[in-house]
């Protein structure tokens, strides 16, 4: 008899015990799925914000990225007033100061945009941005980008290229590139770091109707050299 009641008040003992584990592996694994919510949520306001979008620098040996400010136009405008730059693209008119200065107001205005300086010579070469934003559809696109024309050809489109995938691929997992049909150097260049054309659309700019063609590189097919 006494031996039941000292098994009967041991199982009951150990089954508070095991109870008191299970509630406290239930409590932490509830901490832990707040915890990753809560970042998750934090992310999410801060891609909407634009606040990832726009990284203080990325840089590698060639060059430099860094956000552009007002203070940057007129070394820009250095670059991007020689026509032969926009000579394939939808707005060929863009070396002019007038037209420019839209195009660089919407750039500071997005604040998603870059300048490019090489290290070499400590010049701002050209621009780049982030835009298009999907947080449902884990995209972003790259784009407005351009470079002075001692630049071309070489591995600088290519490098800044990289370290802003690089850096998209942290927090995405698909990379937009959208460019007009009659650009065939930019297509060139595109297809070069493994983008995809995925469709063609029309696009208007200025008022006037152009055709452009969309490319994608996917995370999972990124490599990273």
């Amino acid at each position: 008899m006494y031996k039941d009641c000292f098994e009967s008040e041991y199982y009951i003992l150990n089954s508070s015990v095991d109870f008191k584990n299970l509630i406290k592996n239930l409590i932490q694994r509830l901490l832990k799925q707040l915890i990753m919510l809560e970042t998750t949520i934090e992310r999410e306001k801060m891609t909407e914000n634009n606040a990832i979008w726009q990284p203080e620098i990325l840089e590698n040996d060639l060059l430099q990225i860094t956000p552009l400010v007002e203070s940057d136009f007129e070394n820009l405008f250095q670059v991007a007033s020689d026509p032969l730059i926009w000579e394939q693209h939808p707005a060929s008119d863009r070396y002019k100061i007038e037209v420019f200065q839209l195009f660089f107001d919407g750039a500071i205005a997005a604040k998603k945009a870059f300048k490019i300086t090489s290290k070499s010579n400590h010049k701002i070469i050209g621009s780049t941005r982030f835009y298009n934003y999907h947080l449902e559809n884990s995209s972003i696109a790259i784009g407005y980008t351009f470079l002075a024309r001692q630049y071309w050809g070489g591995a600088y489109n290519k490098s800044s290229k990289k370290l802003l995938i690089d850096y998209a691929f942290q927090f995405v997992d698909k990379i937009y590139f959208h460019i007009g049909a009659t650009n065939i150097r930019s297509q060139q260049a595109t297809t070069s770091i493994g983008a995809k054309k995925v469709r063609e659309f029309e696009s208007e700019l200025n008022g006037v109707k152009t055709t452009h063609f969309e490319y994608q590189i996917e995370k999972e097919n990124w490599k990273v050299t």
